[in-house]
C-alpha cells in the first residue's frame, strides 16, 4: 500500500512511547506518549505525531500536522493537495486511484490515498510530496462511499521484563479498525478507507 507522504518542512515528533494502565483499553492498558494528551487518540488509536519546522507556527499545527491532515482530509473529503472540499456538485468525492489499483479486476477497495478535488489532480499525480505510483499510471473516480477501514500502522508489544516498556514489533502494518486489542498496541501513521460505488470520471488514464 502507498502512503501520503509529508509536506517538505514535516518532520516525526517523537516522545517515547511507554504503556499505561487506562479503564477503557481491552486489557486495561494502551500505547502512549509519556506526555501523552486526549488528542494524541482517535478511533481508539494511538497517532504519530509530527510537527512543522516553521517556528511561529500554532503548537496544534506543531504537532499534529502530518498524521492528523492526512486523516482529516479522509474524513471531510478534503483534498491532499489544497484541503478545501474534494466533494462533486452532483455528488461523489474526486479520487485518483494508481492504474493497478483497478475496481474492475477484484481491488478490495482499501487505500490510504486521500481525496484530490477536480483542480489539483494534476499537483497529485507529478507533485513530489504525494504517492509516486500514481505517476505509473492513474483513473480518476467519482466516489460515492468512503467507510473508514483501519489504520497504517507500527506495532509495539511490552517487554517482557518490563510491562511499561514499548517494543517494536512491525512498521507499516495494516491493522482493522475492530482489531482489538492489537489496535491498542500501535502508533498509526495513516487512516485507511475503503471505498465503494465508483464511478469513473471520463478516461482519464495517465500514461507511463
Amino acid at each position: 500500500m502507498t502512503h501520503l507522504h509529508s509536506s517538505a518542512g514535516d518532520e516525526a515528533c517523537s516522545p517515547p512511547l511507554v504503556f499505561q494502565d487506562h479503564p477503557t483499553a481491552t486489557n486495561k492498558i494502551r500505547l502512549a506518549y509519556v506526555d501523552a494528551v486526549e488528542e494524541d487518540w482517535q478511533f481508539r488509536v494511538l497517532w504519530s505525531r509530527q510537527h512543522t519546522s516553521t517556528a511561529n507556527a500554532p503548537q496544534a499545527q506543531k504537532r499534529y500536522n502530518g498524521a492528523h491532515c492526512q486523516r482529516c482530509c479522509m474524513i471531510f473529503r478534503l483534498c491532499q493537495a489544497c484541503g478545501q472540499s474534494a466533494r462533486l456538485p452532483n455528488g461523489g468525492v474526486t479520487w485518483v486511484i494508481p492504474a493497478e489499483e483497478n475496481p474492475e479486476q477484484n481491488w478490495s477497495g482499501i487505500t490510504d490515498i486521500a481525496p484530490t478535488c477536480a483542480r489539483c489532480i494534476d499537483e497529485a499525480i507529478m507533485g513530489p510530496r504525494f504517492c509516486t505510483r500514481l505517476r505509473r499510471g492513474c483513473h480518476v473516480y467519482a466516489v460515492r462511499h468512503a467507510e473508514p477501514y483501519g489504520v497504517l500502522a507500527d506495532v509495539y508489544r511490552q517487554h517482557d521484563s518490563d510491562p511499561k516498556a514499548a517494543i517494536l514489533v512491525e512498521k507499516n502494518a495494516i491493522v482493522p479498525l475492530e482489531a482489538f486489542p492489537l489496535l491498542e498496541s500501535c502508533l498509526a501513521t495513516q487512516l485507511v478507507v475503503q471505498l465503494s460505488d465508483l464511478t469513473s470520471l471520463a478516461d482519464n488514464l495517465v500514461p507511463c
